[in-house]
């Protein structure tokens, strides 16, 4: 029996985090980052275990460039167009553009 993803995803988060912190500290510190690592990926699992998670592939950064570039590009009746451009569906693009709207006329976007 293969590992499941959640195990592939402990394992992978242990290992980053022990990398960045020897990286930036140095091999002295690889106990505490060994130590710091099962801590913080014990947290995640007794805080998030057991639900579904969805990992979105872009950053937060690179979603608001996009969106400002989807509303850049704009023009009123484009949805179609846009949505087959960055792969999204329309009603996304509809959303993001609401989103804009919203924020150019000083209203909330959360």
């Amino acid at each position: 029996m293969g590992k499941t993803a959640g195990y592939e995803l402990y394992e992978f988060l242990t290992a980053e985090i022990i990398q960045g912190v020897t990286k930036r500290f140095g091999d002295e510190s690889r106990h505490m980052a060994e130590e710091l690592a099962s801590d913080v990926c014990d947290e995640l699992v007794a805080e998030w275990g057991g639900m579904g998670l969805y990992l979105p592939r872009c950053t937060f950064v690179t979603m608001s460039v996009r969106n400002k570039k989807i509303f850049s590009e704009f023009t009123g009746q484009n949805y179609q167009e846009l949505a087959r451009s960055y792969g999204l569906s329309e009603m996304r693009i509809r959303n993001i553009v609401a989103i804009f709207r919203n924020k150019s006329r000083g209203g909330r976007t959360s």
